[in-house]
């Protein structure tokens, strides 16, 4: 483990690389990377929901992390499972969940299973409501003059 000194005082600093790791060009984090094949890593990603398959034993959904392709995400987790109704194909969505690797035909490969999802709820033109603009209040002077006071201070700090 790294360790720094700063005045007298000795620190010790975590190896960034063994908390967590990344996938190249996608929004998606390990919590560490697996000792041995058929160990678990816990992972975390917000990505564009692309399929939603309802099964009886298991479902899956499709998520695009970023590099144009939907990665399977197998969903066998009570919980998890009822959570899918917050997701709509084509939004934005949290996945956590695990990842294990394996080999087959001399292949890396690595397999998902979700905890849980959130769907990101974004509106649609019918569900803004119109604002009217005789409902809109203007600023009072007395809020006016404490910005003004503010932004003097700001200035005489430069």
């Amino acid at each position: 483990m790294p360790r720094i000194r700063i005045k007298n005082h000795e620190f010790a600093m975590s190896d960034v690389a063994r908390i967590a790791h990344f996938s190249l060009h996608e929004s998606l984090l390990f919590m560490g990377a697996p000792k041995e094949s058929n160990d678990k890593t816990f992972c975390l990603g917000v990505g564009i929901v692309k399929t939603i398959q309802k099964g009886e034993e298991f479902d899956l959904v499709g998520i695009d992390f970023g590099r144009g392709f939907a990665r399977e995400i197998y969903v066998n987790n009570n919980h998890a499972r009822r959570q899918i109704y917050t997701l709509k194909k084509g939004q934005l969505a949290w996945f956590y969940g695990y990842m294990k690797v394996y080999t087959l035909e001399g292949k890396k490969k690595v397999s998902m299973f979700a905890k849980g999802f959130q769907g990101w709820f974004v509106p649609r033109n019918m569900d803004i409501i119109k604002i009217d603009p005789n409902d809109i209040e203007t600023m009072t002077e007395e809020n006016e003059s404490k910005i003004n006071f503010i932004d003097e201070l700001l200035k005489g700090e430069e």
